[in-house]
């Protein structure tokens, strides 16, 4: 999670980034295939006329926001992915482990689908500043939510050891030696 936190950090648009984001204009670049004659297309990138939150939003350094996008999409993903899915299962022990996997990538999957379509409409009114806020926060509680329930995140095994211990002091049959 800290590498997903970091990666927004770094992407945020700060206030005292230099320059904003450019509206729609013209670039010219050259066409490296063979099948037409001209060497030259003309290109409209930039951001279109109608998000009026590009003439107040800093631009972010290219480099850097594709170097920790890079890192936290190609090492941040993997290793939260499979830590959860170990931690999940471990929590969960010998119960129907196939449903609430399943559950749980539902919730995933629903979160993909519905994520994108809520988000591209904050994005189109107010700009990546808000979805990015959104982000630091959430992550942030997700940092604090692992570090407040961590004593608590026992695997099964052990849990089921304590069961078994409490529950043959509990039926130990209690002499006067014992007192």
């Amino acid at each position: 999670m800290t590498i997903f936190f970091l990666n927004y950090l770094l992407t945020y648009p700060w206030p005292f980034l230099s320059g904003s984001i450019p509206y729609l204009h013209p670039v010219e670049t050259l066409n490296t295939s063979n099948s037409t004659s001209s060497n030259s297309t003309i290109e409209y990138v930039g951001c279109p006329l109608d998000h009026k939150w590009c003439a107040s939003t800093p631009r972010v350094n290219v480099i850097i926001f594709y170097g920790a996008t890079i890192i936290a999409v190609g090492f941040g993903y993997p290793l939260i992915g499979i830590s959860l899915d170990i931690l999940f299962s471990k929590i969960l022990g010998p119960i129907q482990q196939g449903t609430m996997q399943g559950i749980y990538s539902g919730a995933g999957v629903g979160l993909q689908i519905l994520g994108p379509i809520f988000l591209t409409q904050i994005f189109s009114n107010s700009g990546p500043k808000y979805i990015w806020i959104f982000m630091l926060v959430l992550t942030s509680l997700c940092c604090l939510l692992v570090l407040i329930f961590f004593p608590r995140m026992i695997s099964y095994k052990k849990r089921f050891q304590r069961m078994q211990k409490q529950e043959r002091l509990i039926h130990s049959p209690c002499v006067e030696s014992d007192l």
